[in-house]
């Protein structure tokens, strides 16, 4: 009787989620031309191209390791993270910062270039967390290496 009524209950949330429009994200479709891409990325970007490098091969590309190869390249020439104070307490101590984080990049099949220098942009705002003992800077580099 147990299981029947969780069984139960997990298909009416099911349903109800599906309902609603939720779905799992699920793998990025990639054209035919991305089969094998090599990603050139500064010398000082390692986790950045390790990350990209990481997502395409979940999505069913080949990620080279030399140019040679490949079928596509995505030539990422600069990537930057700043932040500054959005709002600070009575005593002028910081509560919270807007972190962002810039990608500049470009793609290229051959000699072709099928994307022209991009540059995307991602923001966050980030409360101060004292009462963890953490300070915002150290939570932005924890949360950017993982």
């Amino acid at each position: 009787m147990r299981r029947a009524l969780v069984a139960l209950l997990g298909s009416a949330l099911v349903l109800a989620l599906g309902a609603c429009g939720f779905r799992l994200q699920g793998q990025l479709e990639v054209p035919p031309l991305f089969a094998r891409t090599y990603i050139e990325a500064p010398v000082d970007q390692p986790l950045l191209k390790r990350q990209l490098a990481e997502a395409l091969e979940i999505s069913g590309v080949a990620v080279q390791d030399e140019a040679a190869g490949a079928t596509a390249v995505v030539r990422i020439r600069e990537a930057r993270s700043e932040q500054r104070v959005l709002s600070a307490s009575a005593q002028g101590r910081p509560r919270e910062y807007e972190v962002v984080y810039r990608v500049r990049f470009e793609v290229f099949a051959g000699k072709s270039r099928l994307l022209p220098l991009t540059d995307l942009e991602l923001r966050r705002d980030l409360p101060l967390v004292r009462r963890l003992g953490l300070p915002t800077r150290l939570y932005w580099r924890a949360k950017r290496n993982k």
